[in-house]
Order: structure tokens, then C-alpha cells, then sequence
């Protein structure tokens, strides 16, 4: 009898050669009736792995991979400042994440930098108005801007708040993700305030008269002290900058995908392929990553070249090995 109860993957790290994520806005009932027509590779992995409780969010699934806690709000803000180049080992730290919030028709709507082009002289001119209030005042920590979507806030004690990771929260509005716990009023108060002096800056004037949207928000997220540093953290591979300085900050090798799954080799690896996102040919991207990718790992899984596969998409993840990938009445 098959068994397809999910269960949460383990510690023993050495039989993971390969996990696969496909980030997606796309809600799970509009992607994945697409999949038998678009990407019969990717149907049948998924259809014939054994069923497995997904991540939170990527973030969530990379400090699973790295073997750091993998919580609801993992303290990752520590790691990445030391993958950009920063000390982050002592104290706690915050990420303080620039982008755009607009409202919709439930509430408001953030746009991560990542995604609006901010240059990294734009992201420090915009900080800089912003010391003298978070500074001076006392009222948050030092203030620094290494990359221009990663900004950090150091402090000597913990602010007592629990926070949502910035990927997790996807195309939802805030409300239901805003920081929480004793200190979270007082903290919102400072951003709220930190973004009216965004509001009018010279730099958002300019970027609105070129016809691209202003920076006027702020996002609290990642806050901890540093974790203990994984011993053998693999490889992580991609183009999604939060993760590849994670994956930096706690010692692994990171670095861009190859074009297909025949560029990843028998290193126990975290490969990140590119988001699938609305508004976009969702059948042919769905095509093209299945030609270079999922049927190929279907077809090396079936041919014992891969000892085990996982695959994490949307809210569904997965589990293969050789003889799952057989499983053809599924």
C-alpha cells in the first residue's frame, strides 16, 4: 500500500543530491491545471513523488537545505549582511527592505526593490535622509545599505518581534503578515514615520518623472542574532540575490544556474530556477523549463543517474527516487 501522508524531510542531508525550486505568484488552482499540456515532465514528478510538507517560503526552504532553524520567520538578516560583506556575527539585526507599496482593493501592496530597477546610489541617498531620524534619534540601530534591496538595521537587544520573510508574502496584502509581538507597535510607528520621509525625496521625484515607481516603503523582516554556521552547506544555485547572499553568509558555494539539469553535478545542491509570474506566456515559460529541465531529471531519476530528487512549487512539494519515478500508474 502506498503511503501519501506528506512528512517533513530530515537531517540526513547526504541522500538530498538535488532539490529543485520554482518559485511562482501564480495561485496553485490557476498553475497547475496547466501542467499535462505545458509540462508533462513536471506533471508526472509531481504526480509519482512522495508527497512532502512544503517550506514557507524559498527563504524557509533554503535554511532548511543549509541546516539552519527553519521557522516561520527564520533569522536570516545576521547571514546575509555577512554574505554582503558586513559583520554581522554580533547582535541583533533586522532587515529593513526598500520597495513600493501601493493599495489595492484589500489593503496595501509591496514591490520589493529587487523587482523596480533601484540603483545602489538611489538606495544609500534615500537611507541617508532617513539616519538623522534613525540614528540620532536613538529610536532604531545603525542603518546600513550594502546592496540596494538589502538594508540592515543593527541593535544591542532584541525588539521582541516576530516578522514574515519578504518572498513569503508574494502578491497577498500586508495586513495579515505585518510584524507582531511586544515590540511591534513601537517599530511599525518608526517605519510608518521612516516612509513619509521617503515620500517627497528627490530621488522618488525623479524616479516618478521617468515614469518608474518611487520607493516608499519599508519592510521589517529576518531579525536574530547569528546562527551557528551549517558544517557542510552544499551548493545553491540561481539568480535570486537574497538567497545567493544567504547562501554566501553561512558558507556555501553559490552561484547562477547553468541553462539546464544536465549542468548540475553530484554535489548535494539547492537549485533556484527562475519565478513564474502572471502577465507572462505562462505555457511556453512552463515548456522551455520543462524541455531543459524536468524531463531530463525524470528521465536520469528513471535511468538511477540521480539517487533523489526533491521538488518544492507553490504549495506543493515532492520527493523522488529512482524507483518512485517508475510509479507509471500515477
Amino acid at each position: 500500500m502506498v503511503n501519501n501522508k506528506p512528512v517533513t524531510p530530515g537531517d540526513n542531508r547526504a541522500m538530498a543530491r538535488l532539490i529543485l525550486a520554482l518559485p511562482s505568484a501564480l495561485r496553485p488552482d490557476a498553475l497547475f491545471p496547466t501542467l499535462p499540456a505545458a509540462a508533462p515532465g513536471l506533471d508526472k514528478l509531481l504526480r509519482r513523488g512522495d508527497p512532502l510538507v512544503p517550506a514557507q517560503s524559498l527563504t524557509g526552504l533554503a535554511c532548511r537545505f543549509l541546516g539552519l532553524p527553519d521557522e516561520a520567520a527564520p533569522p536570516v538578516a545576521a547571514l546575509t549582511a555577512l554574505g554582503d560583506g558586513l559583520e554581522g556575527t554580533s547582535g541583533y539585526w533586522l532587515r529593513l527592505d526598500p520597495g513600493y507599496l501601493e493599495p489595492g482593493m484589500g489593503g496595501l501592496m509591496f514591490t520589493p526593490a529587487s523587482r523596480l530597477d533601484l540603483g545602489l546610489e538611489e538606495a544609500r541617498a534615500l537611507a541617508d535622509s532617513l539616519r538623522p531620524y534613525w540614528e540620532e534619534s536613538g529610536a532604531g540601530g545603525r542603518l546600513l545599505v550594502p546592496a540596494a534591496g538589502r538594508w540592515y538595521v543593527t541593535l544591542d537587544t532584541d525588539p521582541d518581534l516576530v516578522t514574515t520573510p519578504l518572498d513569503r508574502i508574494g502578491a497577498d496584502y500586508l495586513t495579515p503578515h505585518l510584524p507582531r509581538g511586544r515590540g511591534a507597535m513601537a517599530w511599525m510607528r518608526r517605519v510608518n514615520e521612516a516612509q513619509m520621509v521617503l515620500h517627497d525625496h528627490p530621488v522618488n521625484r525623479a524616479r516618478e518623472a521617468a515614469g518608474r515607481a518611487p520607493i516608499n516603503g519599508l519592510w521589517l523582516w529576518g531579525g536574530g542574532r547569528c546562527p551557528a554556521l551549517p558544517a557542510q552547506p552544499g551548493t545553491l544555485l540561481g539568480s535570486d540575490e537574497d538567497i545567493l547572499a544567504l547562501a554566501r553568509g553561512a558558507g556555501a558555494r553559490a552561484g547562477p544556474l547553468p541553462d539546464t539539469a544536465d549542468g548540475i553535478g553530484d554535489a548535494r545542491t539547492l537549485a533556484v530556477l527562475p519565478s513564474l509570474d502572471d502577465g507572462h506566456t505562462l505555457a511556453d515559460t512552463l515548456a522551455d523549463l520543462d524541455r531543459r529541465w524536468f524531463a531530463p531529471l525524470l528521465a536520469a531519476l528513471r535511468l538511477g543517474r540521480r539517487a533523489e530528487l526533491e521538488l518544492h512549487l507553490a504549495d506543493r512539494a515532492v520527493r523522488l527516487t529512482p524507483a518512485s519515478a517508475w510509479r507509471l500508474w500515477r
